[in-house]
Parts: C-alpha cells; structure tokens; sequence
C-alpha cells in the first residue's frame, strides 16, 4: 500500500476526514483495518458513530461542527459531551469569539477551520484561545506566527 507508506513517513499529524470517504461504514471493521494498514493519527468527522468507532480502535478524534446559530451551539455541546473526542473543529472559523463561551462548557481542545484564508486570521484565532487552526491552503501549512 503506496498511501500507508507516505503517511507513515510524514512529519505532521495526518488526520482523515473519514465523511468524505466513499465506502467507509462507522463499524469497527473500517476502523480496525484504517489503524492497521493506513496509520493515520486520528479521523475527523461530523458523525458520532464514526467517533466512537475509531475511539474503540484507539485513534485520535476530531468531530467537526458547524455553528450557525444558538440551537446548534446548544447541540453541538450535548453532542460532544456524549461522543468524547479528543478535539472538536469549529466551523467556520471567521467566529473566534465563540471559543471563550465553548471552553467555559467543554474541556477538549478547540480547532478553528474554515473560511480561514489569511495569516491574521490565524493569528485571531489562536489570540482568542483556539488551540490550533485547521487550514486548506497548503501554503499556509509551514508558517509558523508568533504568539
């Protein structure tokens, strides 16, 4: 398997957004076989099934959330309490004023992702409290910025 050794091979943590992945159900079985042959550090998803499905076989979890309004800030933090992973991505991450209010009711770290198309973006987010930043545009991948 070609991918598996890449990702191995890599020197940041890779982590698969297991809802775009045709053909992967949330049972142990895809999981058993994504920590045995493809190694990556953990999956994202939106989806509490797949959370506790990779948790079960040992991996990293990231759920994705898209806050929209105060009905899903409110569901988002019964979600988490129930599923348990090991960070949660805020979406869009434009909103970084949101973070205080989610630390004050949940513990795990805060991802901020999309819409983030700039440095100073980052630089807010990480200001008002995020614990990292999740981006697409791969040249934005090896700047560090300052605290």
């Amino acid at each position: 398997m070609e991918e598996a050794s890449v990702i191995g091979q890599s020197s940041k943590p890779i982590f698969l957004h297991t809802d775009l992945m045709n053909g992967l159900l949330n049972d142990k079985e895809s999981f058993r076989f994504l920590s045995t042959y493809i190694k990556p550090t953990g999956i994202v998803t939106t989806k509490g099934p797949m959370i506790r499905a990779a948790k079960k076989e040992g991996m990293l979890t990231i759920q994705r959330v898209f806050l929209i309004d105060t009905t899903s800030l409110t569901t988002t933090i019964k979600n988490v309490l129930e599923n348990q992973p090991d960070a949660i991505e805020i979406m869009p991450g434009i909103a970084p004023s949101i973070i205080s209010f989610i630390k004050e009711h949940l513990p795990q770290p805060i991802i901020l992702g999309g819409l983030i198309w700039n440095l100073q973006q980052v630089k807010e987010a990480l200001e008002y409290g995020a614990d990292a930043v999740s981006l697409s545009k791969s040249e934005m991948w090896n700047h560090m910025t300052e605290q």
